[in-house]
């Protein structure tokens, strides 16, 4: 479902017209000497929104993406960087320690299951080169302004209210739909939000939840950042403003 929803024409279009991130841009910022001629994989590279960012610095480049549209465009916008159709939880076509850094940037380990989480994990610590570093954001499940049900967006202007009517109904029969796959556990939940009308199932974890799981798949978490103003949070930060934090992590051993 989740890959069907990133495949849509006007999913494809939106994507195309953001930049960087204030958390990016700090981590780029503060960890620009890790990049600097190094063999970088960008995972879930959709329509090519960190590439330009990523290869500049980088020896060498590849975007991988599972929604084969994303790709194509990714490839029409940049047709000097590499892109591929592939799935974070298999990247059996690479080599072990193919790539010393891994970005898995705007929550895109956020749209598979708990299952194909941790083998995504594991498929990313296998093709890091030692002390490999891996960056990546997923939602914060403290965040205390989780959407869980749609709202109708009332507004005097008669094609505003339209709008909101018809929006109102398409995020309602998604909803409908797709609520049946949540799901809330100690570690995690699994929430249909109000990302693209209620038209995904979203991983939610929070920060320690997250860090232990890194720690689990063989990584050590180095940083943390905001999502808000990009700040670096320190360990007793108040992250709860926060809709999804952005961790930096290193292969560990």
């Amino acid at each position: 479902m989740n890959r069907d929803t990133f495949s849509r024409s006007d999913v494809v279009a939106a994507y195309e017209d953001f930049g960087l991130q204030p958390p990016e841009v700090f981590i780029l910022l503060d960890y620009l000497d890790e990049l600097r001629d190094r063999r970088v994989l960008d995972l879930g590279c959709g329509a090519g929104r960190t590439a330009p960012y990523l290869a500049t610095y980088a020896s060498e480049y590849l975007g991988i993406d599972f929604a084969k549209p994303m790709v194509e465009i990714a490839r029409e916008r940049f047709p000097h960087f590499r892109f591929e159709v592939g799935d974070a939880t298999d990247l059996g076509r690479h080599a072990a320690g193919s790539f010393d850094v891994v970005v898995f940037s705007f929550n895109g380990i956020d749209y598979v299951g708990h299952d194909d989480r941790l083998a995504a994990l594991r498929e990313i610590r296998r093709v890091l080169s030692p002390g490999g570093m891996f960056f990546f954001s997923s939602h914060n499940r403290r965040c205390a302004s989780i959407e869980r049900h749609p709202r109708l967006a009332l507004d005097w202007r008669p094609w505003r209210l339209a709008t909101g009517i018809r929006d109102y109904m398409v995020a309602r029969r998604n909803h409908h739909a797709n609520r049946r796959g949540q799901r809330e556990t100690p570690g995690y939940a699994i929430v249909n939000d109000s990302a693209h009308h209620f038209g995904l199932l979203t991983y939610y974890v929070d920060r320690g939840a997250q860090e232990q799981q890194l720690t689990e798949q063989g990584f050590r978490c180095e940083a943390v950042y905001a999502s808000g103003d990009g700040q670096r949070l320190a360990p007793d930060d108040d992250d709860r403003r926060s809709a999804w934090l952005y961790y930096v992590a290193r292969k560990a051993g």
